[in-house]
C-alpha cells in the first residue's frame, strides 16, 4: 500500500517542533514531498528569496543545485552541494519501508566566511543593489561542514522516526478493524457451544458471549458486550480471571486453569477453563477466547480416589519399611564408592589442568607409544595428537626408536634424561619419568623444559667474557704499545726533514701514515677498556641526535642515501655525550655502508616499559647468520678495510651505560636496538664514581 508522508506524520506538530529548533539554533530547514509540495520550512535567507530566486538569469543556477541533489540523493545518507551562486545546499531522503516519501533539506548557508568580492561581482553582473545584496549575504548563517553533516543525520533520523510511529499507529488501527470483523464472524459459533464460552479483546472487554455464560451470571449476552469481569463477578474472582487473560495475551500461548465460579443463585462451581490467544494475519495477539466446563462432580470423585490411593500408599510404606532399612546400608556403600571415584577423577582433572597450563611441553605416553595426554605447548606445535604414536609425531618414523627412553623408563621404573630437542624457535631439555594413572596403569611422563633463554644467556655471557678479556688486555697493553710507536714516529719525522734522506721522503710518509693508522686502531682498541672513565650527566638523547644530525646527513648525501628521524617524547638519561656520539656514528655509518644508493636509514627513539630505546634501521640485505653469532666480537668484520672494532666499541659503550644492544635482521634490512634502563640511575652513578677513582 502506498502512503504519503503527510498521512504518517502530524505535519503541523512537526512544523512547530522544527520552528522551535530553528529559533533555538538559527539553522534553516525545509521538507517537501516527492510531488514537490512544501510541508515545512523555516529560516530561508533573503539573499535567495529576494535576489537569486527572483532573477531569471541567475535562478537557473539554483535549479542546477536542486537537480544535482535530486539525482544523487540515494547515494548515501545525505548529499551536499555548493550551488553556483556560492551557497551550500544539503538533502537527505526520507524512506519508509523502501518507499521514498519526502526530502529533508538544509540550505542557504555557508561553511566559512564568504569571499565578498565574489558576491559583489555577482551583484554587479545581475543588476542587484550591491549594498542590500551584501547586507543580505552577511545575514547568511555560517555552519561548519562537520556540524552541517551532523544536523543532516539528526533531521533524517527524526523524520524517519516520526514516519515509523505514524505507520505503526495506522497499522494498529487497521488491525483493530480486522479483529472486530473476525470477532463478529466467530460470534455465531459461540451459541452452538453447550459450555460457557466467550471472546474478549486485549483489554479483557467482552466482545461476544454465548447463552450459557449469560445464564450463569444472570445477564443477557448482548448486555455484556464492552464490559469486563469486574462489572459482573465479585472483585477477587474478577481480578483472577483478568490476570489469566493478561498472561495469555503477553505470552501468546494457551493457558489451562481451574477457576471458581459463583452463579447468580450463590452456588459455587469449579470450572476447568481453557484460554487461547486470538491472532491476526500478522500473528499478533488481538484478544482471547475462552471455554469453561463444570468439573465439580469430577473433582469430588478425584478427591475420593485420592483418599483411597493415600491409604494404599500408607499400607505400602509399612510393608516396605524393612526393605528400606536393608537397602539403606547398600546405598551408603554405593555412595561412598561413587564419591571416591569422583574424588579420583577430580584429582586427575586437576592434575591435567596443572599440566595443561605449565610453561613446559608435557605428555603422557602409554606402553604402546600412543599419547594419552598432550598439553597446550605440544598441541601448538603438532596439532591434536592424542592417540597417535610418539615416534611418528616427534621423529617422523614408522617404527619405534632404537634407543627409545620410554621402554627404558618402564623397565627400570627410573627417570631418564635425553638430549635437547628443537620445536620451532625454542630449545627444550627433555626428561622422562614413570607415572601411574588413577587405575594403576604405568605411563611415561615426558617433560620438555624451555632452555632457549638459558642458551641465549650462555652465549651472551661468553661474548661478554671475551669482550671483558679484550678490554682488560686493552687497558693493560694499549699504552705500552703507543709509547714506542710515538718514539718511532718522531724519529721518522726528523729523518724525513734531513737533506741526505730526501730521496726516501715518500717512504717516510708511507711509514708515518701506517703508524697513524695503527695508532687509530689502538685508540679504538682502548675504547674497549672496562675501566675507561665516563662523564655521565643528565641530558636528552634526542638533543645529542639533533646535534650530530648535520654530520650524519652529510655522510648520507655523499653516498646518495637518505636519513629519516623519528624522535618520540622520552625522559632524560645519565649519558656521556662523547661516547653516545661515537656509538651513534658507528651504528649509522655501518647502516649507510650496508645500503645501496637511494636507500633510507631511520633513527628512532621511544620509551617502553621503563626503557628508553634507540633504534637504527637500514634497508640493506641483512646480516648472515654465521656473522650474527659473532657480532660485537673485536676484529670480526665483513668490510674489506674494516678493523672489526666499531661494533665492539658500541657494545662497550652500552655496557658502561648499563644498556643492552639487540639486533633484528632479515633480507629487507637490519635494526640495532640500544635499550637504556631509566630506573638504574643510582647504579650508573656508582659505576661512574668507581671508574673515576680507579682512573685517578
Amino acid at each position: 500500500m502506498q502512503y504519503k508522508f503527510s498521512d504518517l506524520v502530524d505535519i503541523q506538530r512537526l512544523q512547530k517542533l522544527l520552528n522551535s529548533f530553528y529559533e533555538a539554533t538559527g539553522i534553516p530547514h525545509g521538507i517537501h514531498d516527492v510531488d514537490g509540495n512544501i510541508l515545512s520550512g523555516a529560516g530561508w535567507q533573503d539573499i535567495c528569496t529576494k535576489f537569486h530566486r527572483v532573477c531569471p538569469q541567475i535562478e537557473y543556477k539554483c535549479k542546477i543545485s536542486d537537480s544535482y541533489i535530486s539525482e544523487h540523493l540515494h547515494e548515501g545518507p545525505f548529499i551536499g552541494y555548493k550551488c553556483l551562486n556560492g551557497l551550500m545546499d544539503y538533502g537527505t531522503p526520507i524512506i519508509v519501508e523502501g518507499q521514498h516519501l519526502a526530502t529533508m533539506c538544509l540550505g542557504q548557508f555557508l561553511h566559512e566566511p564568504p569571499d565578498e568580492e565574489f558576491f559583489r561581482r555577482q551583484a554587479r553582473e545581475n543588476g542587484f543593489g550591491e549594498t542590500d545584496y551584501i547586507e543580505a549575504l552577511r545575514r547568511v548563517p555560517i555552519i561548519p561542514k562537520e556540524r552541517a553533516e551532523s544536523i543532516m543525520i539528526f533531521f533524517s533520523q527524526l523524520a524517519q522516526f516520526l514516519a515509523m510511529l505514524g505507520l505503526e499507529k495506522k497499522g494498529q488501527l487497521e488491525s483493530a478493524d480486522r479483529a472486530l470483523k473476525l470477532f463478529m464472524q466467530q460470534k455465531a459459533l459461540l451459541d452452538s457451544i453447550p459450555d460457557i464460552a466467550w471472546l474478549k479483546d486485549r483489554e479483557s472487554r467482552f466482545i461476544a458471549v454465548n447463552q450459557p455464560y449469560g445464564q450463569a451470571c444472570g445477564v443477557e449476552p448482548d448486555n455484556l458486550v464492552g464490559k469486563t469481569d469486574l462489572h459482573i463477578w465479585p472483585k477477587k474472582l474478577a481480578e483472577g480471571y483478568m490476570a489469566n487473560d493478561r498472561q495469555v495475551v503477553d505470552s501468546g500461548r494457551m493457558k489451562r486453569v481451574e477457576e471458581l465460579l459463583v452463579d447468580r443463585r450463590g452456588y459455587q462451581f469449579l470450572l476447568e477453563t481453557i484460554k487461547v490467544p486470538i491472532l491476526d494475519e500478522n500473528w499478533s495477539v488481538i484478544g482471547t477466547a475462552g471455554i469453561s466446563r463444570d468439573i465439580t462432580e469430577r473433582k469430588k470423585l478425584e478427591d475420593e480416589l485420592r483418599r483411597h490411593r493415600d491409604h494404599l500408599e500408607e499400607l505400602v510404606k509399612e510393608r516396605t519399611k524393612d526393605l528400606e532399612t536393608a537397602n539403606l546400608g547398600l546405598q551408603k556403600e554405593i555412595l561412598n564408592r561413587r564419591r571416591a571415584e569422583e574424588a579420583l577423577e577430580a584429582e586427575r582433572l586437576r592434575l591435567f589442568s596443572l599440566l595443561e597450563s605449565m610453561p613446559a611441553t608435557i605428555c603422557l605416553i602409554a606402553p604402546d607409544y600412543s599419547l594419552v595426554f598432550a598439553n597446550k605447548r605440544i598441541r601448538e606445535n603438532f596439532g591434536e595428537i592424542k592417540g597417535r604414536s610418539c615416534y611418528k609425531i616427534f621423529n617422523q618414523r614408522e617404527v619405534p626408536c632404537t634407543d627409545c627412553p620410554i621402554q627404558i623408563v618402564m623397565k627400570t621404573n627410573t627417570a631418564k634424561r635425553r638430549k635437547c630437542i628443537v620445536l620451532g624457535d625454542k630449545i627444550y631439555q627433555s626428561y622422562y619419568y614413570p607415572f601411574y594413572d588413577i587405575d594403576g596403569s604405568l605411563l611415561v611422563l615426558g617433560l620438555g623444559i624451555d632452555i632457549t633463554e638459558q642458551k641465549r644467556l650462555g652465549k651472551e655471557i661468553a661474548r661478554l667474557d671475551r669482550l671483558n678479556l679484550v678490554g682488560e688486555m686493552a687497558a693493560g697493553i694499549g699504552h705500552e704499545i703507543r709509547n714506542p710507536m710515538t718514539t718511532v714516529r718522531g724519529f721518522l719525522q726528523m729523518l724525513r726533514e734531513k737533506d741526505d734522506c730526501a730521496r726516501y721522503k715518500d717512504y717516510f710518509n708511507l711509514m708515518i701514515e701506517e703508524l697513524d693508522r695503527a695508532n687509530s686502531i689502538i685508540s679504538e682498541y682502548l675504547s674497549l677498556a672496562k675501566n675507561k672513565p665516563v662523564e655521565l650527566k643528565m641530558q636528552s638523547l634526542n638533543r645529542i641526535i639533533s646535534v650530530i644530525l648535520p654530520l650524519i646527513t652529510a655522510d648520507a648525501l655523499v653516498t646518495d642515501k637518505n636519513i629519516e628521524i623519528k624522535l618520540a617524547d622520552i625522559p632524560e638519561l645519565f649519558l656521556d655525550e662523547k661516547e653516545i656520539r661515537q656509538l651513534l656514528l658507528n651504528l649509522v655509518r655501518n647502516g649507510l655502508e650496508a645500503m645501496p644508493p637511494g636507500g633510507r636509514l631511520t633513527i628512532k627513539t621511544s620509551a617502553d616499559n621503563g626503557e628508553v630505546i634507540l633504534a637504527i634501521q637500514d634497508c640493506g640485505k641483512g646480516i648472515d647468520s654465521t656473522v650474527l653469532e659473532k657480532i660485537g666480537t673485536p676484529f670480526c668484520t665483513t668490510k674489506e678495510n674494516g678493523t672489526g672494532l666499531g661494533l665492539a666499541v658500541c657494545y662497550s659503550i652500552a655496557s658502561r651505560h648499563n644498556a643492552t644492544i639487540n639486533v633484528e635482521t632479515s633480507t629487507g634490512g637490519t635494526t640495532f636496538y640500544v635499550r637504556f634502563k631509566v630506573k638504574q640511575i643510582e647504579e650508573l652513578l656508582c659505576k661512574q664514581i668507581t671508574r673515576q677513582t680507579q682512573h685517578r
